[in-house]
């Protein structure tokens, strides 16, 4: 309970002191104020002894078990050999993800503070705060699709065997480097979209690699192997491509459709995912969450364009504090957080 105290009301007066970054003059000051503030709450929150799925972490670091996820487990040996106690292990990777994120933003050339404040909001509570090794699999692939070819795919390799759903982003990351050198661009989109559908009328194929697969399609149980029950992430989905639309409707008008960015791509890519995934609920949730992963720096590179008002920033800003409020399972993962050693 102490981290929620303090999680609640450290964000709550970010979110007062965002608007005056929007506004550019101080631009600096402010990202390094929330920076300085946002990074500890993250990192007290990662030196956790409990919260959701904690004990299975625990209890795979402790035991030494075997794990299908290679990558996590060559990770984990150096604390486990050196005898450090877990939370100094859920610390280190804290630290990793915040330098991976980091270099990130530097690359989109887009404002740490505003993205860092997102993922808090929600990307880090569904992912860090619970699902460890999806949040750090995909800042691996993220930080990957920015580095040289010679260490580009190598490093792809590692994310995937961190977990495995990252394959479904460095598909994207991939299809979409491929997509910005064709000059039938719409039409390999068009292509790039169908793969989902065709995977998905599969799944059980690709059992063979991973058995947990063909485990979750026949667990006859609500947000897994059962169809879809909610549709908010797909709401939410098309929720981040109006704000695209709205903030390129110049190029929409003109036609220049072929000039869209690796955001709206990957969202599109997102919409498919869930709708061809709905017959298992599990996977359609999971791989829309992985599909979505670049949407923080979308909305920060919407708040550094000038070009926009700042009205029109605001009110997205604000538009999606709202969405992100609806979201039903955040205060029980935050609440789980027992933080000590």
């Amino acid at each position: 309970m102490i981290f929620s105290y303090f999680y609640t009301n450290i964000m709550l007066a970010i979110t007062m002191i965002i608007p005056l970054l929007i506004l550019g003059k101080t631009r600096e000051y402010f990202n390094f104020l929330i920076t300085i503030v946002l990074i500890p709450l993250y990192l007290f929150g990662m030196l956790r002894s409990f919260g959701v799925d904690i004990d299975n972490y625990r209890r795979l670091y402790e035991m030494n078990d075997n794990f299908v996820d290679v990558g996590f487990n060559l990770l984990m040996f150096p604390f486990q050999f050196t005898g450090m106690p877990f939370e100094i292990f859920l610390f280190s990777v804290g630290i990793f993800n915040l330098i991976l994120v980091y270099k990130i933003t530097k690359r989109l050339d887009v404002n740490f503070g505003i993205v860092f404040f997102i993922f808090l909001l929600h990307i880090i509570i569904v992912r860090d705060f619970a699902q460890l090794r999806v949040g750090l699999a995909i800042n691996i692939a993220l930080y990957a699709y920015f580095c040289s070819k010679r260490w580009k795919y190598l490093i792809y390799v590692l994310a995937i065997s961190v977990h495995l759903t990252v394959v479904i982003l460095i598909v994207i990351l991939t299809a979409y480097k491929i997509f910005e050198k064709r000059r039938m661009a719409l039409s390999f989109l068009a292509i790039t979209l169908l793969i989902w559908p065709i995977i998905s009328l599969n799944l059980i194929i690709l059992a063979v690699i991973d058995p947990r697969i063909e485990l979750y399609m026949s667990w006859q149980r609500q947000g897994y192997g059962e169809s879809v029950h909610t549709y908010v992430q797909p709401l939410f989905v098309i929720f981040l491509l109006l704000i695209y639309l709205l903030q390129n409707s110049k190029n929409l008008i003109s036609l220049k459709l072929t000039k869209i960015d690796i955001f709206i791509f990957s969202l599109l890519h997102a919409l498919v995912i869930f709708v061809s995934f709905s017959q298992y609920a599990i996977f359609a949730y999971r791989l829309t969450n992985v599909a979505i992963s670049l949407y923080p720096f979308f909305i920060a590179s919407i708040m550094k364009n000038c070009n926009s008002s700042i009205t029109y920033r605001l009110c997205v800003f604000v538009s999606l504090l709202f969405v992100l409020d609806q979201r039903s399972n955040k205060d029980a993962i935050i609440n789980s957080i027992g933080v000590g050693i």
